[in-house]
């Protein structure tokens, strides 16, 4: 994907003039969702790695066959394939299906009021078009309120970007439901029950951290770790550096980047958990190594292979010379059974025979690569940053480090069962990820859980299950059973709005009320 170029609209030019500059732009500068065929397809996906998130411009429909759907009308559709481009380029989100929703909504109600579907014709009699085609599709449902929001966000883009004439300030109607946090029918209650971890669990995880030896559980118990000692969002893992440990006046902290607006902070460490996280940022410093060298290689060394020790050639082996099949396979680190299989099968590495052995024949990234002969060190190091350099490139999103500064950054198969992790890559673990290690995904070849590599059970004898935004609530239940103060649990688990903390507590009624009456007995009042 190639970095996002804002559009800047004239405010001097007429709406029609802006939206075309807007189209065209999204068109010709962005290129995301091009490999599916850009503007001249009606349908893209956005594979988050678990799930392959469908965008089909298509009309309302009660079936929503997404193979047989009559496409949005024009010049409506020219708009709405830019928006979601931009938005999408700005940043890949899931919620995109909630985008394609409002769009529908908002084409169908330019066509009820007059009768084709100009963006330039919103105005507040569409808006109220709108309101009133949701509620009539979504009653109400939980919906309406994310639908809301990004129809409030729609609205403000198309303000802002100058593609309408005088829109009326527009916001969200709907309430926020009501919180399962809050609920007492019997599905909320038994929601509560299973979405706080049990004390049982949380010492599971830290009998994990405790016995870690490979270097697979060492790294995924102290990423663990570092949820446990405030309350913090799994993703927002991947803003750590390597330099994030913060000492002050003989407090230990953590340099955070909060997400949903709080921005950077300080986690201070409680004093019992100091060394659990120093000795975390320790082993993480420590498994990461070898792939924050690989990623500065590799903008340091335009052009250059990172000469691993799996290479065999010689140190003068220049960079533009072609290779043979098995110096190709340990520049690659194919696994050791493959190259056995190559040397015990030819000894003509240069052959057809040797590269089909490597699965030319039937593997793509190597007949793309060996689309033009026998590939050189220079192609592969074009083929690696290819491969691993994301957006913003070489810096992380939020902090601005440079990504050998992350602290979780490992090689390509690092943890593999069967391969070699690949020397020469650097990869950041999503949440996925992390998730993967605390809830075994429904899947014929899983892998196992670090509860399940520690044979530990719950005890009940099944499986430990759970999400890593679990610890999180399990931390600000806990506060809350301390007495913690409202806006001081706002500030450390980072939420900008205290309101939110409602969303966390999941203490029993029974508890809520001998908290109640234990405040009510106090003859003075408490800090």
């Amino acid at each position: 994907m190639a970095d996002l170029i804002f559009f800047k609209p004239r405010s001097t030019l007429n709406a029609e003039q802006n939206l075309r500059d807007f189209i065209h732009h999204c068109q010709e500068k962005l290129t995301i969702y091009e490999d599916q065929g850009g503007f001249s397809s009606d349908r893209w996906h956005f594979d988050c790695g678990r799930k392959k998130h469908a965008m089909v411009f298509s009309r309302y429909t009660t079936d929503n066959n997404p193979y047989d759907f009559e496409p949005l009308a024009e010049p409506f559709m020219s708009f709405a394939k830019a928006y979601i481009r931009y938005r999408q380029s700005e940043k890949q989100v899931t919620s995109v299906g909630d985008k394609m929703v409002v769009l529908r909504t908002l084409h169908d109600a330019l066509f009820n009021i007059y009768g084709e579907v100009s963006v330039i014709k919103t105005d507040g009699i569409v808006q109220s078009e709108s309101m009133d085609l949701l509620n009539a599709r979504y009653p109400k449902s939980d919906k309406l309120f994310r639908l809301g929001g990004q129809l409030e966000q729609l609205y403000e883009f198309l303000t802002k970007k100058c593609l309408t004439l005088n829109l009326p300030d527009w916001r969200n109607p709907w309430k926020r439901p009501k919180s399962k946090a809050e609920g007492t029918d019997d599905e909320s209650l038994k929601w509560q029950e299973e979405r706080c971890p049990s004390q049982h669990q949380m010492l599971a995880l830290a009998d994990c951290f405790a016995r870690a030896s490979t270097k697979q559980d060492l790294f995924w118990s102290s990423t663990i770790a570092l949820l446990m000692f405030a309350p913090s969002r799994g993703s927002e893992l991947t803003h750590l550096t390597i330099h994030s440990l913060h000492e002050d006046e003989g407090r230990l902290g953590v340099r955070w980047y909060s997400q949903k607006g709080y921005g950077f902070t300080i986690k201070w460490v409680p004093k019992c958990l100091e060394e659990m996280v120093r000795q975390a940022f320790a082993r993480l410093l420590e498994i990461g190594l070898p792939a924050r060298k690989a990623a500065r290689f590799a903008y340091e060394n335009p052009g250059k292979f990172f000469r691993h020790e799996g290479c065999v050639t010689p140190d003068s082996f220049p960079e533009n010379k072609p290779l043979n099949a098995l110096e190709f396979a340990h520049a690659m680190n194919f696994s050791p059974s493959t190259i056995h299989r190559l040397k015990d099968k030819t000894k003509q590495y240069d052959s057809i025979s040797a590269w089909n052995i490597l699965g030319d024949h039937q593997v793509k990234w190597i007949q793309t690569i060996r689309e033009n002969g026998n590939p050189t060190y220079a192609q592969l190091a074009q083929y690696t940053l290819e491969t691993y350099k994301k957006n913003h490139w070489p810096n992380l999103p939020k902090t601005q480090r440079p990504i050998w500064e992350a602290l979780l950054l490992i090689r390509d198969n690092e943890f593999h069962a069967e391969h070699l992790p690949k020397s020469f890559s650097w990869v950041m673990p999503d949440i996925n990820k992390l998730n993967d290690q605390l809830t075994q995904r429904p899947l014929k070849n899983a892998i196992p859980t670090i509860f399940q590599r520690f044979g530990l059970k719950d005890e009940n004898g099944s499986e430990i299950e759970m999400t890593s935004h679990q610890l999180r609530v399990w931390l600000s239940t806990n506060a809350e059973r301390g007495g913690m103060d409202a806006w001081k649990l706002a500030q450390w688990a980072e939420r900008a709005r205290i309101e939110d903390n409602k969303h966390y507590d999941l203490r029993t009624q029974e508890e809520r009320d001998a908290q109640i009456n234990a405040l009510l007995k106090l003859e003075h009042r408490p800090t």
